[in-house]
């Protein structure tokens, strides 16, 4: 059996040095197979820090891991998409999602020859362009729909949208949500955590792990959902991310 962790980083805002021994620390505990991070600081080599920094507490090389910036012409400038994997990352391209965000996804290794095509995906996320949204939603489903794609494949992502958006209820006509699969309902709020205590007025579910219908989910639940032991304002992100456990047919690791 695999897992699959989705969380927005809330890029190395609103105290990173301190969550990110926090965000170490539940990633150690749990060892996610792959993981999808959204709002990474890629000029900050957030993505590297935390990689580096569990391969060397694990003892060993741990994690491959691939990542871009959602800026067009300056990709490092801007916040952008990350994937840590367990696996072999056989390659990763950058689907472009249009209005300056992107979708990263890596081609991952599996056993007896079989890929996954792994994403990590954000969209939009100002409460005026739900319109965009769609647009972003209906790329991204065309691109991993094109001829030569894995028949595995798991989308973590930040959609900006509820599970009753026209967003929500597009990507659900090829995918499922794992949490919805599991618990018969998608999250009620993954988003703001107590991080976050200014001008926000209410909370939502935004974050989601969907998967091929031929993928296999035993298992949904939340990760980073509680705060530090001495300090409870400090969690590991301003959002609260999903940990999935799947396992592929005709796939035995």
């Amino acid at each position: 059996m695999l897992s699959v962790l989705t969380l927005n980083l809330h890029s190395q805002r609103d105290r990173w040095l301190g969550r990110r021994e926090l965000l170490l620390s539940g990633i150690l505990d749990e060892l996610p197979d792959f993981i999808a991070f959204q709002d990474v600081s890629v000029v900050g080599r957030q993505v590297n820090w935390l990689a580096r920094q569990i391969n060397a507490r694990w003892g060993n090389h741990l994690y491959y891991w691939v990542q871009i910036g959602r800026h067009r012409f300056r990709p490092t400038a801007t916040g952008g998409t990350a994937i840590l994997s367990r696996l072999p990352i056989i390659r990763h391209e950058k689907i472009d999602l249009g209005h300056q965000q992107v979708a990263l996804l890596a081609n991952i290794e599996l056993p007896l020859g079989r890929t996954l095509d792994f994403v990590s995906a954000q969209l939009s996320a100002e409460p005026h362009m739900r319109q965009v949204r769609h647009e972003q939603i209906m790329a991204l489903s065309s691109a991993l729909a094109a001829n030569g794609r894995s028949p595995y494949q798991i989308i973590g992502c930040d959609l900006a949208a509820p599970p009753s958006s026209r967003v929500v209820h597009r990507i659900k006509e090829n995918y499922i949500s794992a949490f919805e699969h599991i618990h018969d309902t998608d999250p009620i709020a993954t988003y703001p955590t107590a991080l976050i205590t200014h001008n926000i007025t209410e909370t939502t579910c935004v974050d989601y792990i969907f998967a091929s219908t031929v993928i296999n989910i035993h298992d949904v639940r939340f990760f980073g959902r509680q705060p530090h032991p001495a300090d409870p304002n400090l969690f590991p992100s301003d959002h609260i991310g999903i940990i999935a456990n799947i396992t592929f047919p005709d796939v035995t690791i």
